[in-house]
């Protein structure tokens, strides 16, 4: 980005195209690729990507607000931008980011070990919440009646040899529902060690840990 912005301020015309900025930026930092005034399809693979250059150019102009383009160009930049996002989001619907109804189903375990883990399905909608409800419940009257069990919860920590190939055919029938299924693990055991060492460490080599971490961090 240091590039980018070197070309921006020591070329003002540069600040308005960023054909014309390319075109200087290879000039400067890309010369061995440049023959004359033409680079060859074999050096387009070498030299630094237009895109890379427009997006660098892009954050430096909007973000940073440096070295900025004339009015009416960035007036038309913003035109142009609002026209591909409003088309963008007319050609792709997104049904999911339009409902207004979420509903998460979570479940911890572990929370008086070692290990914390927590687990939960998100859906949408009203309809695909009924839907799901319904598929799981046929599930578990299948499962039920294919090995001639009684289960009305499913808890992983009940598995045994009397029942493991029931809970194998409910990971297979639920990958095969196409469910998104997100499962977080926070290994806390292991962040305060890393975090204790760490305090450690400061305090003998460097004398400039001044942070109480227990007025940051909770550790049980």
């Amino acid at each position: 980005m240091d590039k980018v912005a070197y070309i921006l301020w020591r070329y003002p015309n540069t600040r308005n195209s960023d054909r014309t900025h390319a075109i200087q930026y290879y000039k400067t930092f890309d010369p061995e690729y440049v023959e004359g005034d033409k680079i060859t399809f074999e050096n387009l693979y070498k030299i630094t990507k237009m895109y890379d250059l427009q997006r660098d150019r892009a954050t430096i102009q909007n973000t940073e607000e440096l070295f900025p383009a004339k009015t009416e160009i960035k007036k038309k930049r913003a035109e142009k931008a609002s026209e591909y996002k409003t088309y963008y989001v007319n050609s792709n619907p997104k049904n999911f980011i339009n409902d207004l109804e979420y509903f998460v189903y979570l479940d911890e375990s572990g929370k008086n070990d070692k290990y914390f883990i927590l687990a939960g399905i998100l859906i949408n909608s009203e309809d695909n919440k009924t839907f799901l409800e319904n598929k799981l419940i046929k599930l578990r009257e299948k499962l039920n009646k294919k090995y001639n069990l009684e289960i009305n919860e499913w808890k992983f920590s009940n598995i045994n040899h009397n029942n493991e190939s029931y809970y194998k055919d409910l990971i297979k029938e639920i990958k095969a529902f196409g469910i998104n299924i997100t499962f977080t693990l926070l290994l806390w055991w292991i962040v305060r060690k890393m975090l204790i060492y760490i305090r450690t460490f400061v305090k003998k080599c460097c004398g400039l840990f001044r942070t109480n971490l227990s007025t940051v961090f909770y550790s049980p």
